[in-house]
């Protein structure tokens, strides 16, 4: 896509990515409720490397560390 449309579909590879790694977070988050630690975090890096950006971003920081989320998750 980059190399036929260029600059113009810069945005769209950025929501690509974005989306990519929203899916990775959901995933680890199962994972991570089953106990595979080991397996979520794999996903995690993989999520950090789709969209560095999206994993820092504040709002899903927020929901990651709340306590409904935390409790989902074993030994938390």
């Amino acid at each position: 896509m980059r190399e036929r449309y260029g600059r113009r579909a810069r945005h769209l590879i950025r929501d690509s990515y974005r989306f990519a790694a929203a899916l990775a977070v959901v995933k680890a988050w199962g994972q991570m409720e089953k106990g595979d630690y080991a397996s979520a975090f794999e996903t995690w890096v993989r999520a950090m490397r789709l969209s560095p950006g999206y994993i820092a971003n504040p709002k899903i920081v927020s929901k990651a560390v709340h306590p409904r989320n935390l409790r989902r998750v074993p030994n938390s």
